[in-house]
């Protein structure tokens, strides 16, 4: 049986037919995008117009993340920024050292093993102004006995206290890079890069285990559903080389339900190893034989250099703004091309971690140096963050093939941090250099880098769009993209670096049916608010995706007959707009939270049947998106609130002062209420048949 789906808007991303209303599908496979009365030629079809107040993209392609955005926050969070996880519900940023120490001081109190390391995540010290670097002092006033392991943000550095470098025997004797030092040479217990952090293997294996847990796997799949996103490239398999890796992999993504496809890279080459890249060179091509739809292994990537904000990057002179060096270098010049080669040389697609340009001149060289001794159209080899590159760069990429994955969040995350402290206002308004990209022919995707920023794709394209820092600054004005090229950076020309993009990336006949549905155009929208579009669910392969566990059948309706119990006692909610104002209970039936904004009425009159209306029109209209036995206003309707519009309060709230209370909140005082958030309780239910068919 044909489906034809009817949306509000569909963008498609395919030029030569890049808007329309409805779209048919057969077996998770498009068969035309158009008007209705194209479409229904066919065959037997159903029409669907559940979304008709939608709108639809291509499901976004994030095309740089790692599983442990999922893992992370199955540890202890000491993130700057808050964060949320799969379920919806918020870990909080620490904003200074007291709350660090104190956060910390509450999770060690919480562990009952005595000899059991405490793990956290997520703390960046770049944020913490002219307050000394975290060291082994600060943690060591949350325990001197039990070993404290901090990994932060960028994954190139960690923090560990002095119980931690005891337990390892790790003194200021050994000679390895990366180990931080005071000013008389004694070891300060920041860990620079993965040889120096491997020397605490309690800590660094804590965090590498939890990532390659099913659990991280199946909390990634829930925080990418949340964004929309439905394909989604992990650039950080430690290696290929152990089945104990893959077996998780493989568990989760052909479970039916995982909402999501993976794109593994392999890491290549380990910072510090030995790695046989020829041995690895052949593992992949052996492993691919196990590709399914879900899971891919499309190429390798190797780390040439650490982070910026970390001063690991290296840079070509004049080096950083306020720093001691041009950073740090992962691997040996001279070796790069043969470890690159054997994977070249079999058709592998190979990712290159660049921060820093000094490091990009050398990824390029030897780009270079390798098509010439092994040809190969069409190779899409990638050079990933790319903060840093330059004009003589671009031109070079574009010569040779070379795709840019830009890490476009840095512009708000670390934007202000980039042009105070690390690379000085020049170069700081030249990160991520998007448009001059377009210009020289570059193909090129954006990035969260997850979970070193949050996965958002909408975010990361409102950072290229906008180039906005927190602090209100503009980086770069003359490298800011359209909407447009923002949307093709996280859709079609992501999926082209994949080598998938005759299969997803956009809505045309004969790709996937993998689909974003959001509540606004993207390319309609003041760029500036691109960011705040609701993400309303998911289609992968033409099946509609949950955020949460299956609910009850009856779940709306046992909302309707609360809502109605709450009224015929004088009581109006007035925000059940929010959908995390309404929580799932643990037997799957509904609660309500959130009654700030309740009111209460003796009187029964026309004001109080305006807020009742308006009660049970959010109602429906969440029956409506979240199942499928709903019924848009024009139809004939079942259920509490069928059929109604909003009230004039309503109507000219939303003309008037809702505008302005989005400009005052999230334009000029910069915060969130929440809104486009699901409930707190988790994802929605999985979409089921409608009512009275099977």
């Amino acid at each position: 049986m044909v489906t034809i789906l009817e949306a509000k808007r569909i963008v498609t991303m395919n030029p030569g037919n890049p808007y329309a209303t409805h779209i048919a599908i057969k077996d998770g496979i498009i068969l035309g995008v158009g008007p209705l009365k194209e479409l229904t030629g066919w065959g037997e079809y159903t029409l669907d117009r559940t979304f008709a107040d939608q709108v639809f993209v291509p499901g976004f392609v994030e095309a740089h993340a790692h599983v442990m955005a999922g893992g992370m926050l199955l540890l202890p969070f000491m993130g700057y920024y808050d964060r949320y996880r799969g379920d919806g519900s918020l870990a909080r940023g620490i904003k200074s050292y007291d709350a660090l120490i104190e956060a910390l001081r509450e999770e060690e109190g919480a562990i009952e093993d005595p000899d059991q390391p405490l793990v956290a995540v997520g703390f960046d010290p770049i944020y913490f102004g002219d307050q000394p670097r975290l060291s082994r002092h600060h943690l060591d006033q949350v325990s001197t006995t039990r070993p404290i392991f901090i990994y932060h943000a960028s994954g190139h550095l960690a923090t560990v206290n002095s119980a931690m470098l005891a337990a390892h025997q790790v003194t200021k004797d050994i000679q390895v890079e990366g180990l931080g030092r005071d000013a008389d040479g004694e070891l300060d217990g920041e860990l620079r890069e993965p040889p120096a952090m491997s020397l605490c293997r309690s800590g660094y294996g804590a965090v590498q285990r939890v990532n390659n847990t099913e659990a991280a796997m199946v909390e990634f799949g829930k925080q990418a559903t949340n964004c929309g996103i439905t394909t989604c490239t992990d650039l950080g398999g430690l290696s290929l080389l152990s089945d104990k890796f893959l077996a998780p992999w493989q568990s989760v993504t052909r479970d039916e339900h995982y909402p999501l496809r993976v794109a593994q890279y392999n890491i290549g080459a380990i910072p510090g190893s030995q790695a046989d890249c020829e041995a690895a060179a052949e593992r992949l091509m052996d492993i691919r034989k196990d590709e399914h739809e879900k899971l891919r292994f499309p190429g390798v990537k190797f780390i040439l250099d650490g982070s910026i904000q970390g001063f690991s990057a290296l840079l070509n002179p004049p080096g950083y703004f306020q720093g001691s060096d041009h950073g740090q270098l992962l691997v040996v010049p001279e070796q790069l091309q043969s470890m690159l080669q054997p994977f070249h040389a079999r058709g592998i697609n190979i990712h290159m971690h660049c921060n820093g340009n000094a490091t990009q001149d050398l990824a390029i060289d030897t780009i270079d140096q390798l098509l010439r001794a092994f040809p190969w159209f069409d190779h899409r080899h990638t050079i990933t963050h790319a903060q840093l590159t330059t004009q003589a760069q671009l031109r070079k990429m574009a010569n040779l093939g070379l795709c840019a994955n830009f890490f476009s969040n840095h512009l708000w995350y670390w934007g202000d941090q980039h042009y105070e402290i690390t690379v000085g206002p020049e170069r700081a308004h030249q990160l991520e250099p998007c448009a001059s990209a377009v210009r020289a022919g570059v193909p090129f995707s954006v990035h969260s880098d997850a979970g070193v920023t949050p996965l958002g794709s909408l975010h990361t394209m409102w950072c290229a769009v906008n180039r906005m820092t927190p602090s209100g600054r503009t980086l770069g004005e003359e490298e800011k993209i359209s909407p447009l090229q923002g949307l093709k950076a996280v859709t079609i020309d992501a999926a082209y670096q994949l080598h998938l993009d005759h299969e997803i990336g956009s809505l045309e006949a004969g790709k996937k049916a993998d689909i974003a549905i959001l509540a606004e155009d993207p390319l309609s929208v003041d760029p500036m608010h691109i960011k705040d579009i609701d993400v309303l669910g998911t289609f992968l392969a033409g099946e509609p995706l949950s955020r949460a566990e299956a609910l009850p059948r009856d779940f709306f309706d046992h909302l309707d007959a609360l809502v109605g119990r709450m009224h015929a006692r004088g009581v109006c909610h007035n925000d059940l707009h929010k959908e995390q104002n309404v929580l799932v209970l643990e037997d799957g039936r509904p609660a309500l939270v959130d009654f700030q904004l309740a009111s209460v009425h003796r009187a029964r009159g026309r004001r109080f049947e305006a807020r009742c209306r308006e009660d049970l029109r959010h109602l429906q209209k969440h029956r409506r998106r979240y199942t499928r036995d709903g019924r848009g206003p024009s139809e004939q309707a079942t259920g509490a609130g069928a059929g109604l519009r909003r009230g004039v309060v309503a109507r000219t709230w939303r003309v008037t002062g809702k505008p302005l209370y989005n400009l005052v909140t999230r334009r000029l005082l910069r915060t969130r209420d929440g809104e486009e958030r699901r409930p707190s309780s988790g994802p929605w239910p999985r979409w089921e048949p409608p009512l009275g068919t099977e």
